[in-house]
């Protein structure tokens, strides 16, 4: 099946873009000349560079949706997968758009309830899950940005796995355009 081997190929390609992007960076030969030319302070404090953005992986679910993600590992303790399926669906099926400003905690939050969804089996809900955070994450970052990539190659996996080749394959070509 010619899709099916061009998908693997894509997914073969994208793994190793995405190792080669999460690889540090040697600096560039222009900048440390530039780093070792530049003229001394002379006793001035050194200028800080200004702070980073936040970074989503470093973000933490808010205290609610911590309580939400801590009621569904009890039931699943508890009562077993298939409750822990119905809760998750209900979660999902509830969740709201964030509030601006806490995009980082709710990304948070239903990175969380995907790694739950793996565990339950449930690829359902990951799909929309991963369509939630690829939304989000197409609002606030550029096209180029890893955090977005990311976003999209999960969701092309998740694709993948219900049998949508289609659109795995363009989720995987997108990623692939925007990290060459």
């Amino acid at each position: 099946m010619p899709c099916q081997s061009t998908l693997v190929s894509l997914v073969a390609l994208l793994v190793l873009v995405a190792s080669a992007a999460s690889a540090p960076a040697a600096p560039h030969a222009n900048c440390a000349a530039r780093q070792e030319n530049a003229p001394a302070n002379d006793g001035e404090k050194a200028q800080e560079p200004p702070p980073a953005p936040a970074v989503e992986s470093k973000a933490s679910p808010s205290a609610e949706d911590q309580e939400t993600l801590e009621l569904l590992s009890s039931v699943l303790a508890e009562e077993g997968r298939e409750s822990a399926r119905e809760l998750l669906h209900e979660i999902v099926e509830g969740l709201a758009e964030p509030a601006a400003g806490e995009e980082a905690a709710h990304v948070a939050f239903l990175l969380a309830l995907d790694e739950t969804a793996e565990e339950l089996g449930s690829l359902e809900e990951r799909r929309r899950l991963r369509e939630r955070v690829l939304a989000i994450r197409t609002r606030l970052f550029p096209p180029d940005h890893p955090d977005l990539l990311k976003a999209k190659q999960g969701l092309a996996v998740t694709r993948y796995a219900l049998g949508d080749l289609a659109g795995a394959k363009d989720l995987f070509e997108a990623v692939l355009e925007a990290s060459t």
